[in-house]
Order: C-alpha cells, then structure tokens, then sequence
C-alpha cells in the first residue's frame, strides 16, 4: 500500500523549486557532486495514497477539503513511470561555490509546457508562465503591494531598504504618486520569484539562474543511467570531485578557529583546559577524516509492496582506498560486546551501540576524570569520603580510557518473572570497588536526607546491588505525566557491565537473567555499532493491565502525546495542534501490514552501511498522525479565525447607536 512518498514530500513538492542564487556566479563543473531522484512518485499519487489512508481512518477532512479537486490536473508528465531528480554541481569562479539543477522526465516538448501551464496555475494570480524561445521558459511567482511613505522620510532612500536583486527572491520598489489620493507619494512593492526551465533530451530542466537557458546541459544518460527498477528514490554522491584546495580551504579556516579555542584562558584551572582541548581535538579529527577521506555516497529508498510488506532504505558511507579514515572504521569496529547474548531477547524495544574511540579520545576521558577529581575536591572542601569514592570513579574512566570500549544498551520489555521492565547495562570495566564507590557518593553531608532515604545498597539473590526506592507520591506523578510507574530500580556490576533494571519489585530479577545468559554464552562477539528496534506486535501482546505500565505505553503514547511517533514533522506539527491527538494505533494496525522496525550501522575498512526496515503498518502509522494533526491544526486556525471575526462583529454592532442599526 505504501508505495509512495511521505506526506511531507508531498506538501514540499508543491511549493516553488529552491534555488542558491539568481545569477550563475562562474563556470559549472562538467559532473555534478551528486544526483538524487524519485521513480515514479507524482504529485498526484502522493495524494491518492494519502487521501485513501485519510479516508480509511475517517481522518484529514479538513486538510483534504482545501485541496481543490482540479488542482494538480496537468501536474504530472506524460510518461509511464516518471524520473524526476535533482543534481549538485560545483561553480567554478573567483569564489566556489555550488548550485542546483532540477530534472523531470516528460514526453516531449508539448508535455513539458502542459506540466509549466499546470504548475503555474496552481499559483493562481501570483503565477505566470513566460516562454522565452522554443524550448525555454521563466515561471514567475509573486504580488505586488502598496505601501505609505512615513512622514519625513526621503521617498528614494526609503524605497532603496526594500530593493533586492539577488538571492532567488527578488523585490522592486518604484515610487509613484497616487491619483486617488490626492497625488500623495506612495511604494509600488513587489515580490516575484523567478524560475528558469528549459527542455533538452526527454528532460525538463529547471534552475534558480538564468544562464540555464545557455549553459551546456548533463546528458539525460548522466542522470538517469543508475537509476534502479527496484528503488522508489535513490542518490549518489562523489566528494572525490570536490577540488583538493577548496577542501584544504575550508579545513585550515576551521582548524584554525577551532585552535584558537583550545588554548588555555584567563583563570582556568590547567585540568579545565586540557579537557576542552583534548575534546575539540577528538572533533577535529573525526571531521578531518570526513572532508578527505569519504570517497562516495550511495543510497536507496524502497517502500513496501505486496512481494515486501516493508519500507527499506540504505546509506553507504564508501571510504576512500588506503584512507586513515578505513583504518579507524576498522579499529571503531573491533568491540568485543559483552551483551550481545541478549541483543535479540523478547524486549519490544532495544537501543543497543557498541563501538571503540580514538586515542585522542581517551585523552579526553583522562582528563574528564582528573577534571571530576579537582571538581569534588572543590565542592566537598576535600571530604574524604567523597574523595576515596571518586577516585574509584576514575580508575573506572582511567580503564575505559585504556580499552577504549563504549558499549551501551537500554531494553524496554516484560517477562514470566518480571512485570513490565526497563532494563540494560553500560559497559565500564571490571574495578570491583566501583559499585560501592557510587553508593558512597549519596552518603555526602550535602545530598538531601529525602534522597539518601531511598538509596540503600543491598544483597539480592547473592548480587550485590544499589536499590533505588521512589517515593509513592513521585511515582504517582511520573504515572500522570507517561502512564509509566516505577517504584525500584536496581544496579548491579558484572561481567565488566554496569546493570540497571527499573520497575518494580520484580525487575531485580532482570539483571540476574541477564548476568546468567551472558556468562553461559562464553566468548564475547561484535555486534553493529548502533541497533535500534521496535516490535509492536510484542509489545501490544504483554499485558495490558501491567502495574508498571510499560505494557500500556504504546497505547497511551498514541492517545496522549501529539508529537509521538518522534519525527520532525510531526514534532513541528504537534506544537501548533491539539494537547491530546486522535487515537489512530488500533485502526492503522487493522489495516494490515508488518510492525516491526530496525535501524542498524555497521562498519568496516571499506565504509560505513545505514540500514532501516521499516513495516508498511508503521510507515502508515507516522503517515497517519501527520495527516490528523495538519488536519486538526487547519481546523483550529479556521476555528480561531471564526471567533475574532464574531468578536469584531460584536464590537462594531456595540459601538453603533441602536437606532442606526
């Protein structure tokens, strides 16, 4: 069912195309940086999918109702399974640079002008098609104003403000005298915004510049030749045509003010200065081995049919043959997690990553543990209790520095012996006082007596662990504000991890679990850098009724919370719309389709790989919620207007005498 963009590809594909600049500032390059394109994915059918979703859902009237049914007529090109693309060159000039050119596949010549005439239509009076040859076109889109001259100000110098001729929006200003009042000067201000276009081989070209009218044009070949039958939007993209200067340009500007900042400053204690430095050299070097050594990038979009009931994507990040940067993905790689046992168990949720740093890294690590130690001793007027605890602190950072190993994961999940269960561990090294050193810190004269009161370190089953008991009325709040009620955590140490459980009671018998599975799996494995996955089915399966109330979550998520699921467009939606969205988790769900979703990245010397699965149901789903609170924002807006229009009728029927009325 899914087999077309995102809405919100849909809503940014009607609005005019983005351009850097009005005027070509020098030469393009004879191949584009890189190409990116949509297979066969219009306007039109964008609409379609989601008008069928919305009708389905018994959603998205109000935002349906204002798309006019003749509106996107002519939109689409006449031919079969359409190319469009867009392609990145670089500008060679006095000052490089890059600019954009837009491509669509159309018939012919006749097609071509058939899609201009509708796009320009869709702009109603603003719009207006210009051929300027056979096969060129200006599409204008803009308004025009008037405005007063305030009292004293010269009319020339005050106009001049609002005169812009570059840019891809451009504006006039021409002052003018008005007939209908009485002569008196006023601004004719207008706003328009040019669009160049041109046909050449099968393709509509457009660009913000109007030299694209002259210029020497890609070959279709060029643009299309790698396009697959198998994706729905594909891109490519080569840094190895970024001339080697501009990259050393843009490097020495950035490492010279980056070194700027790493010198030490007036009054800072030398620990200070060294962790500042130590952290913004880790960036620079991570930033030095993309601009150089990152060779290619290759990535690919299918959505779901009905042979592949998912959404898949994929992002290769290709490094450079014989790079440094290969070398350090390799040696990132080299982890030796040790929860890989567990990875895959029956959590609904996990966020597991697991990679190693660079040795000007674990600089950084020392010096955070020596800037900690100076910290306490500060604070704590060199208590010696808080002293010995921290120092044990950073003897654990003074290991992670030496392995160099970050490996963390968080689960959310329900099992026979637990009630609902958010659980994981951080990998931190095998200092046996390390547990101890971190419940001695609670124990400082400062820290309030309501929080040391539920703080105690215990044994369990014959683990050591900090047990954290929430007070009743905090976990009645916590419940309030995500359904969630948690009233112990637990953490433990083993197995060089540092356990944590949070529930209830019962969620200490998650680390046991755990510890056991992972210390009779024996020999430690690699695992993907990062991993992130969902299960919904599993999810919607534990008990519902849970006391914690991870079993409930995912409903209440989609009945309370306008900016789930997390997405930037949604998440911008959400702040403008309703508190409480429309329940739509049950009925997207009904319509069918798979709901799981994973994230991973793996690396090796040859580059990075992105991978996601998304199921066609949770595709639906983020579709869904997008669809309902434009709709429900539109309505408001409608709403709100309605309500000031009355108030001002109030207004105005008040101040009139009643006899007049």
């Amino acid at each position: 069912m899914l087999k077309q963009l995102l809405c919100s590809l849909f809503f940014l594909s009607l609005l005019p195309l983005p351009g850097a600049s009005a005027q070509l500032k020098g030469r393009l390059a004879e191949k584009p940086l890189a190409v990116g394109y949509m297979r066969n994915l219009s306007q039109t059918r964008m609409l379609e999918y989601m008008q069928n979703l919305g009708a389905q859902l018994k959603i998205g009237k109000d935002m349906f109702d204002q798309i006019p049914d003749e509106g996107l007529d002519g939109i689409n090109a006449d031919v079969p399974e359409p190319i469009a693309g867009v392609a990145w060159y670089m500008v060679q000039g006095l000052i490089p640079s890059y600019d954009v050119i837009y491509f669509q596949e159309v018939r012919d010549l006749d097609d071509a002008r058939s899609v201009l005439r509708a796009r320009a239509k869709m702009f109603g009076q603003s719009g207006e098609l210009k051929p300027q040859g056979d096969d060129c076109f200006l599409l204008e889109q803009g308004s025009t104003s008037i405005m007063d001259i305030p009292d004293g100000q010269d009319p020339e110098k005050y106009a001049q403000q609002f005169r812009n001729d570059s840019g891809s929006f451009k504006t006039t200003a021409e002052v003018f005298e008005d007939e209908d009042d009485e002569g008196k000067k006023k601004i004719r201000y207008r706003w328009y915004r040019p669009e160049y276009y041109r046909f050449a081989d099968g393709l509509l070209f457009s660009a913000s510049f109007e030299e694209l009218k002259e210029v020497s044009l890609p070959t279709r070949e060029s643009l299309t030749s790698r396009v697959s039958t198998d994706n729905d939007i594909g891109a490519e993209a080569s840094f190895d045509r970024i001339p080697q200067a501009i990259k050393m340009l843009g490097w020495n500007m950035l490492s010279s003010s980056a070194g700027t900042q790493m010198q030490p400053r007036d009054g800072e204690e030398p620990i200070e200065a060294e962790l500042r430095r130590s952290g913004m050299a880790t960036g620079l070097d991570i930033v030095k081995s993309v601009m150089f050594d990152v060779d290619a990038l290759d990535m690919w979009v299918r959505f779901a049919t009905d042979d592949s009931p998912d959404v898949r994507a994929q992002i290769d990040f290709n490094a450079r043959r014989g790079s440094g940067l290969g070398g350090q993905l390799q040696n990132i790689a080299a982890v030796d997690s040790e929860m890989a046992p567990i990875l895959n168990d029956d959590a609904a949720v996990t966020l597991h990553t697991s990679f190693r740093y660079s040795k000007s890294a674990a600089e950084a690590v020392t010096a955070a543990a020596a800037w900690l130690q100076l910290q306490t001793a500060n604070e704590t007027d060199n208590d010696p209790l808080i002293l010995d605890a921290m120092s044990q602190i950073a003897e654990t950072f003074g290991e992670l520095a030496e392995r160099r190993d970050v490996e963390l994961m968080i689960k959310l999940g329900h099992t026979p012996k637990t009630n609902g269960v958010i659980y994981g561990g951080l990998q931190v090294g095998d200092n046996p006082s390390l547990l101890g050193a971190l419940y001695r810190l609670s124990l400082y004269e400062e820290v309030p007596r309501e929080i040391k009161d539920t703080l105690s370190l215990v044994n369990n089953g014959g683990l050591e662990m900090i047990q954290i008991s929430i007070p009743d009325e905090a976990v009645a709040q916590m419940q309030e504000l995500s359904s969630l009620a948690i009233s112990d955590i637990y953490i433990a140490h083993s197995n060089s991890v540092l356990w944590f459980a949070a529930g209830d009671e019962t969620a200490a018998q998650m680390i046991h679990t755990n510890i056991a599975r992972c210390q009779q799996a024996g020999l430690a494995v690699r695992t993907p850098l990062f991993t992130f996955h969902v299960d919904a089915d599993r999810w919607l399966d534990y008990p519902q009724d849970d006391p914690v109330g991870v079993g409930g979550l995912l409903r209440w998520l989609d009945e309370n919370r306008g900016e789930f699921p997390p997405t930037p467009f949604v998440g911008f939606m959400s702040n403008g719309g309703p508190d409480k969205p429309t329940p739509l988790l049950d009925a997207v769900f009904a319509l069918g389709g798979n709901r799981t979703m994973t994230w991973t990245i793996v690396a090796d010397e040859s580059g990075a790989r992105l991978t996601a699965n998304m199921g066609e149901a949770i595709a639906n789903y983020h579709v869904a919620r997008m669809i309902d609170l434009q709709s429900r924002m539109m309505s408001n807006i409608r709403q709100d207007v309605r309500e000031e229009e009355i108030a001002t009728e109030q207004k105005v029927e008040l101040a009139t005498p009643a006899a007049d009325r």
